[in-house]
C-alpha cells in the first residue's frame, strides 16, 4: 500500500507538467537554501534533513533512521553572482512522531540602476527584495511513509511598489529503516501573488522527484528529476554524491544540467553540536560563482 501511493503521488504530479510554462519571478524558491544541498547539485529530495524547508516538507527529520533527533537551529547565507545575496534563518522540532519547523528567507539585489527611457544617466539605485517566512509539518503516516506540507507568505517589493502572496509545498518521502534507500517526491510554490504595478507575478511552480542510497556507512548518492515552470529548460537532472571522510569531515560533489550551472562541490564539519557545511557553485557563460555556507546548532536527543 505504501509504494502504491507513493508511485500514484509521483504520477499526479507528473500529470500537471506542461510543455510551456511561463516566465515566473521569485528565483530563489526554485533553488534550496543550505550549503549542503547546493554542493550535492539539488539532488536532495529523497534526502531527509538536507535544507527540507526549502525543498520537501516530508524530509523534515534528520535522519530517515534516527526521526527523534533533537531540534536543529540553522542559519544560511549565500553570495551569488552579480552581488545578489539569499539568506535563511531556520528551525525545526520534533514532535513525537511528527516534526514541526519554520523558516524566513530573504533574497536581495541591490544597486540596480533606476532609468525611465534610454539615458546616460541614470535616476538613481534601487533595490529588489523578495522574501518568505514558512512554516511546515511532517508526520509519519505509515512505519515507512512520511508526508509533509509547508505554508509559505510571501512578499516581493521592487522600488516603491510592493505585491503579498501565499503559497504550498506538498510532499511525501518513503524511509524504510530496513532499507538502504529513500525515495521522495513533492510539488512546490502552489499558489499566487496579487498585483504589482497592474500584473501579477507568477511563483516558480516546481516538482521534485528523487531518490537516495547509502552505498556503505561513508558513502551516500542521491538522483533528483526537477520540472521548473518559467526557465528556458524546464526539465533537469540532478547527482549528487557524500562520503564521511572521517567522523568530523564530510566531502560532497554534485551535477546537474540546470540553466548555468553544472558541477558543484563542498564539505561539511561537525565540530560538537555545531555543523558547519560550504557549497561552491559556478556559473556557466562567465557568470561567475556562487559561495553559500550554512551553520546548524543540533541537539543530540529529545529523549
Amino acid at each position: 500500500m505504501t509504494r502504491f501511493t507513493l508511485t500514484w503521488f509521483i504520477l499526479a504530479l507528473l500529470s500537471v507538467t506542461e510543455a510551456a510554462w511561463p516566465a515566473t519571478g521569485f528565483p530563489f524558491l526554485r533553488v534550496s537554501a543550505g550549503a549542503r544541498a547546493a554542493s550535492l547539485g539539488e539532488a536532495v529530495t529523497a534526502v531527509p534533513g538536507a535544507d527540507p524547508l526549502s525543498v520537501n516538507p516530508a524530509a523534515l527529520a534528520s535522519s530517515s533512521v534516527d526521526r527523534a533527533a533533537g531540534r536543529r537551529l540553522g542559519f544560511s547565507h549565500s553570495n551569488w553572482i552579480q552581488g545578489i545575496s539569499h539568506d535563511e534563518i531556520s528551525i525545526v522540532a520534533p514532535r513525537g512522531s511528527a516534526h514541526l519547523g519554520f523558516a524566513a528567507q530573504l533574497f536581495r539585489a541591490d544597486g540596480l540602476e533606476r532609468r525611465v527611457g534610454p539615458t546616460r544617466e541614470s535616476l538613481g539605485d534601487f533595490g529588489v527584495y523578495e522574501w518568505a517566512v514558512a512554516i511546515a509539518g511532517s508526520k509519519a503516516v505509515t512505519p515507512s511513509l512520511i508526508a509533509g506540507i509547508a505554508f509559505k507568505l510571501v512578499r516581493q517589493s521592487i522600488y516603491t511598489e510592493a505585491a503579498t502572496g501565499g503559497a504550498a509545498d506538498v510532499g511525501l518521502l518513503y524511509a524504510s529503516s530496513s532499507a538502504p534507500w529513500q525515495v521522495g517526491a513533492t510539488i512546490r510554490n502552489l499558489g499566487s501573488m496579487n498585483e504589482l504595478d497592474r500584473e501579477s507575478t507568477d511563483l516558480p511552480r516546481q516538482i521534485r522527484v528523487g531518490s537516495a542510497y547509502r552505498l556503505s556507512d561513508r558513502l551516500g548518492v542521491s538522483l533528483d528529476g526537477q520540472w521548473n515552470r518559467g526557465v528556458r529548460s524546464n526539465a533537469s537532472g540532478h547527482l549528487g554524491a557524500e562520503w564521511h571522510a572521517r567522523d568530523d569531515l564530510i566531502l560532497r560533489g554534485g551535477y546537474q544540467t540546470a540553466d548555468s550551472r553544472r558541477v558543484s562541490g563542498g564539505l561539511g564539519l561537525k565540530l560538537g553540536r555545531w555543523l558547519i557545511d560550504y557549497a561552491y557553485v559556478p556559473f556557466q557563460s562567465d557568470l561567475g560563482e556562487a559561495h553559500r555556507f550554512s551553520i546548524y546548532v543540533i541537539e543530540a536527543s529529545v529523549e
